[in-house]
């Protein structure tokens, strides 16, 4: 049995692996004492924040905790930068400039004093702030990282690895050569050669890293691509200069690094090229399948259906749901279509059109996420929403709206308005002599809710289990994508005639405010509406009894304040009307609690279910 999830208690402050590798990396550092640590933190922190506050949050909190552990002044300078930077960042924000584009410019101008605290007014003073703005227009030359917060940029990964090295020469003095050209060869495989290079400048010039360390790492990021090249190179390099074992063994490293394939890499840095997927083309094979097997079945049901009635209707029903799922998976095709012709509409308005992605999570459900510019936030309910709705000819509204960090414009989210709100709860007393015989299942469906209840004929584990195969295979079928009444006929063809069972069905549409009631020898369903009792009734026969069978259907308008009760024939009358008395309508909850004491109250020949829904206008 199942009973619907009302809601979710809402998820605490959690930890998250990508917060446990921020504060790592901010660790890392912060322990830095090189004049390049502020370079380093300040790109970090920018890159940080680009991606969410709550990352900024943690690289501030960790810098300044391990900057104490060399002195207050070192903490009191980390403090300053931080406040600047957030200051001129709120003050881009507040003037509606692009921030995307000015952060090279603010990191860069951050560092400044810094350089120039570190350097004095030499000629090395303005490398610092040079390599600072070139490692900041790499970071911002590819932006999708900003929404994977898995993904480091390469730029950003060589820095770390940089950094790496920097504190190494604090712990490891006598090991500063090996590190430095294990580190330096590994930046060279994840970084681009532009970054490399300037980090070839900045540590030749300033740090007096010998240029032959550089070399080979510059060699295997340029010839990345041209892998042969690249191996001869170092080859011809390794002959040259190679004098002992420790450095044959280093050249022999280089030459197994240029073996790996950067895609093994993906998860430190982004990649320069991903493979585009048709999935348009896979989604016509896939249709192409689908139907190819409904054909199959097809053809198997005409051949049985001279032979066994049963089987046939069986075979038949399964191909209707291949081909329901082939046309399903066809939509997707004219989804694309449709954002073409909308994205065509909107930039014939003079909208930019950034991003646009039209989804149907659910069936007959859509959901709407773009990015547009060149539009005020007072149009976007007056002019873009209705432009929407008439294009899509379906009544929209929206989720969210927000200004986008870095880039002018808004980032939108519009969905389905769907007109009502349903809950639903269930429960079952059974009989005092045997098992309980009934089956109730509540579950939500793309854009339905159903309720159902199987009453086993009789009871015991022989109903049970009647009914409970009922409920689950029509579940199974619904969720396939089979109506209900083909679902209750199919049904009917495989249940013997002795494990029949009855089935009352109840299928709220959110969208179309509809309620479909299916019964087949169900006890009659009770609305309650505007304060007065309708009964809605049905005469077909339990399932499993008659070969063929059309259950009683019925289709109802849902209005705001309806209440549907479902009940099976162990609950009297008199006790629903004495429910009805004692009820307080404050909660489903304590309804469902009140109708379940009542039917506690005297012993039991039956078995009694009821489900109760209730229906709210969002």
């Amino acid at each position: 049995m199942e009973k619907a999830v009302l809601g979710k208690e809402k998820s605490r402050y959690q930890i998250h692996a990508q917060d446990i590798c921020c504060a790592i990396i901010s660790i890392l550092l912060g322990s830095i004492g090189s004049p390049f640590a502020y370079m380093l933190v300040f790109i970090y922190c920018a890159m940080s924040y680009m991606r969410n506050t709550r990352e900024s949050t943690i690289v501030v909190f960790f810098v300044l905790l391990m900057s104490l552990t060399r002195g207050v002044f070192d903490t009191y300078l980390y403090a300053l930068g931080f406040t600047c930077f957030f200051i001129i960042v709120h003050m881009i924000q507040l003037l509606e400039r692009n921030l995307y584009e000015a952060i090279a410019l603010i990191v860069t101008a951050i560092i400044i004093p810094y350089s120039i605290q570190q350097f004095g007014f030499v000629k090395e003073v303005v490398i610092m702030p040079l390599c600072t703005y070139v490692f900041m227009k790499q970071l911002c030359k590819e932006y999708s990282w900003i929404q994977n917060r898995y993904v480091l940029p390469e730029c950003i990964v060589a820095l770390i690895l940089f950094g790496t090295y920097l504190l190494c020469t604090q712990l490891l003095q006598s090991y500063c050569a090996i590190v430095g050209w294990v580190i330096f060869t590994l930046i060279g495989v994840v970084a681009q050669p532009l970054t490399l290079l300037t980090l070839f400048i900045l540590a030749y010039l300033c740090i007096g890293v010998p240029w032959v360390m550089m070399v080979i790492p510059l060699l295997i990021s340029i010839f990345q691509k041209d892998k042969k090249s690249a191996a001869v190179l170092i080859l011809a390099l390794g002959i040259y200069t190679v004098k002992d074992i420790a450095s044959t063994s280093y050249f022999l490293f280089c030459l197994a690094l240029l073996a790996i394939k950067k895609e093994k890499l993906k998860g430190l840095c982004l990649q320069e090229e991903t493979p585009v997927i048709n999935r348009f083309q896979d989604q016509g094979l896939l249709k192409r399948q689908m139907l190819n097997y409904a054909s199959i079945f097809q053809s198997l049901a005409s051949y049985y259906a001279k032979m066994s009635s049963e089987e046939s209707e069986l075979l038949k029903t399964m191909a209707e749901a291949l081909r329901y799922n082939a046309d399903v998976i066809s939509k997707a095709d004219s989804h694309y279509k449709d954002q073409q012709r909308i994205v065509t509409a909107l930039e014939g308005y003079q909208y930019i059109v950034d991003d646009f992605l039209m989804e149907e999570p659910k069936a007959g459900y859509l959901r709407i996420v773009m990015d547009i510019s060149n539009i005020k936030r007072g149009e976007i309910k007056t002019t873009l929403k209705p432009l929407m709705e008439a294009l899509l000819h379906r009544n929209l509204e929206m989720d969210e709206i927000h200004n986008r960090r870095f880039l002018n414009g808004f980032h939108i989210c519009m969905s389905d308005a769907i007109p009502f709100h349903i809950d639903a709860l269930a429960d079952s007393v059974k009989n005092a002599f045997t098992g309980n015989g009934d089956s109730f299942s509540v579950f939500r469906f793309r854009q339905s809710m159903v309720c159902m209840i199987s009453d086993g004929m009789g009871n015991g584990e022989r109903a049970a289990q009647s009914s409970q195969l009922i409920t689950s295979i029509f579940q199974r079928m619904m969720i396939s994508g089979i109506t209900q009444d083909a679902a209750i006929k199919c049904i009917n063809k495989f249940i013997q005639s002795d494990t029949f069972a009855t089935l009352d069905v109840l299928c709220f549409n959110y969208a179309l405010g509809v309620a479909y009631i299916s019964k087949s020898a169900a006890c009659p369903t009770y609305l309650l509406r505007n304060h007065k009792i309708y009964e809605i009734n049905g005469n077909a026969l339990p399932v499993g009894i008659v070969s063929i069978m059309q259950p009683d259907c019925f289709s109802i308008e849902l209005e705001d304040g309806d209440e549907f009760i479902m009940m099976s024939d162990g609950i009297e009358t008199h006790e629903f009307y004495e429910w009805m008395r004692e009820r307080k309508a404050d909660t489903l909850r304590e309804d469902v609690e009140i109708f379940s004491d009542i039917l506690k109250k005297s012993q039991r020949k039956d078995d009694s279910t009821f489900i109760i829904a209730n229906i709210t206008k969002s």
